[in-house]
């Protein structure tokens, strides 16, 4: 091998996932938020901050206040919200939000219009469907690349999932759902043509089943979606998700049997997972895409809500390639990351009511 060529071998390797000539540290951003469960960035709305009581504020000011509306309290709430795919250039937009309400309680999907500010009392709630027990309520509205939009939902609380939603695919719990808002027309959405189980049985807005709790999952740049599903006592889990899949809860508990002398047949093993020694309600993150972060590069950064611990793992095309590392670690509780527009990433501290970036820091 030349001089030339062995440099550059071990310049590519510094560049790897994991190499260890780097640190990671986090440093706040913003503070003074009552549990904060999101944070989106928008060009023109500034960095978007969701509290679970039904506030969001932007750029530092009050944006949005549904406290009226909203029934929050453990694992209800505002859950989280999105800009429509035109908000950057429209002045005549939409943000969409998920949140519970009610008792019996609800979980509402709503789109609110902007046009210069939200305008709270014109909201229209797009999807609505009731949950039988206050937990695992999922909540998270991303958009995908070609407008359509993602909801994820629990399997409807308690333990055990003991109604089995996550597996029946006549009902929206338990379900990652995909839809195309329409706010404006005659029905609130349309159904994507190429949804999975159009035609096929069980409700059309479904793209996969078998999930215990999706409370975070992330579209990657390649249009993979890479979900953190909580467990229940035993595994947590990251699985890629493609249309269609069942992801096995409550057969599977990641992957591991949940029902005694089960059957994974069927299912799709997550590509990660780990056990009560790492943390407990794992909190999905992004692909990193920055370039900040150079051991980052090509890594699925994820984070555990009960630890604190936020890690990564190398993935190529949806596979896991490498070990888990440790990236940093949270005096606190990782409920949300969030995306700059620059691909660098943030985590939201449900315990202090901040926001803080992860930088590198150099050895």
């Amino acid at each position: 091998m030349t001089k030339k060529k062995f440099l550059g071998w071990i310049a590519n390797a510094i560049l790897l996932c994991g190499f260890p000539l780097f640190a990671e540290d986090l440093v706040q951003v913003a503070s003074g938020f009552k549990d904060p469960t999101q944070v989106v960035f928008s060009r023109r709305a500034g960095m978007c901050v969701v509290e679970q009581r039904g506030i969001i504020t932007c750029s530092g000011k009050p944006y949005l206040d549904l406290t009226s509306t909203v029934r929050s309290g453990g694992e209800m709430g505002l859950l989280s919200m999105a800009f429509a795919p035109d908000f950057e250039k429209s002045q005549s937009s939409w943000v969409y939000v998920n949140y519970t309400s009610g008792n019996p309680l609800w979980t509402n999907v709503a789109a609110i219009p902007v046009r210069g500010s939200p305008e709270p009392d014109k909201k229209r709630v797009i999807l609505r469907f009731a949950q039988p027990f206050n937990n695992h309520n999922g909540g998270l509205l991303p958009f995908g690349p070609d407008g359509s939009l993602f909801i994820g939902t629990g399997d409807g609380g308690s333990a055990g999932d003991p109604y089995n939603n996550a597996q029946r695919r006549d009902n929206y719990l338990g379900k990652i759902l995909r839809i195309i808002p329409t706010p404006e027309g005659m029905s609130s959405y349309i159904i994507p043509k190429d949804n999975p189980f159009v035609g096929k049985g069980g409700l059309p807005e479904i793209f996969v089943f078998g999930l215990r709790n999706p409370w975070r999952f992330s579209i990657a740049p390649d249009g993979l979606i890479y979900a953190g599903d909580v467990g229940q006592d035993r595994r947590e889990e990251v699985s890629v998700i493609r249309p269609g899949d069942n992801l096995g809860w409550n057969i599977m508990e990641a992957d591991i049997c949940f029902r005694p002398n089960c059957s994974s047949v069927g299912t799709v093993t997550p590509i990660h997972s780990y056990g009560r020694d790492e943390g407990f309600s794992i909190t999905g993150g992004y692909l990193y895409r920055g370039r900040s972060i150079r051991r980052l590069k090509g890594c699925y950064v994820y984070g555990d809500f009960g630890s604190g611990v936020i890690r990564a793992f190398p993935v190529d095309r949806g596979r896991k390639t490498g070990d888990v590392f440790t990236v940093a670690k949270l005096r606190g509780n990782i409920s949300s990351f969030g995306e700059d527009e620059a691909g660098e990433l943030y985590v939201v501290d449900y315990r202090s009511g901040s926001i803080l970036k992860i930088i590198s820091q150099e050895k």
